[in-house]
């Protein structure tokens, strides 16, 4: 009975823990500067090239990230969404941002991998249909 207990407490922990990310994923592109594409703005790391998606994912990231992350790539090379894969994030001269962009970015950087940005924008773990419509909303203006 107490193996019972204990398997029952773990599912609502998982359940509960699950539900809290989605919340706090939710609250953080619940903004009014968040794109119909549920990106929002951020601050673009050093040397980023405009008109392209870069795509983060950390060295060590577990196998069912890395594999949303490889298939997320292989869909954007299938539309042709130009793409940067990289798992380094640098930024210089922090002070000539302001505080709101940089706590979006550290959010969108710490939420579920793959985190995504494209021309001043961020989201956490997008599908391929919204990158590529950011992609195309965001062309030519960074």
């Amino acid at each position: 009975m107490g193996g019972n207990l204990r398997a029952v407490l773990a599912i609502i922990a998982v359940a509960s823990g699950v539900a809290y990310v989605k919340w706090r994923d939710a609250k953080i592109y619940d903004i009014p500067e968040a794109s119909v594409n549920g990106f929002i703005p951020v601050v673009m790391p050093d040397g980023a090239a405009g008109d392209t998606v870069i795509v983060f994912t950390p060295p060590d990231c577990p196998s069912r990230a890395l594999n949303r992350t490889r298939s997320l790539q292989d869909k954007l090379t299938g539309l042709g969404v130009p793409y940067v894969a990289t798992s380094h994030y640098s930024l210089g001269g922090v002070e000539r941002f302001n505080e709101g962009d940089i706590t979006r970015t550290k959010q969108v950087l710490e939420g579920t991998i793959p985190a995504v940005f494209v021309n001043g924008m961020g989201r956490a773990n997008p599908d391929v249909h919204q990158v590529a419509a950011e992609y195309e909303r965001t062309k030519g203006r960074r």
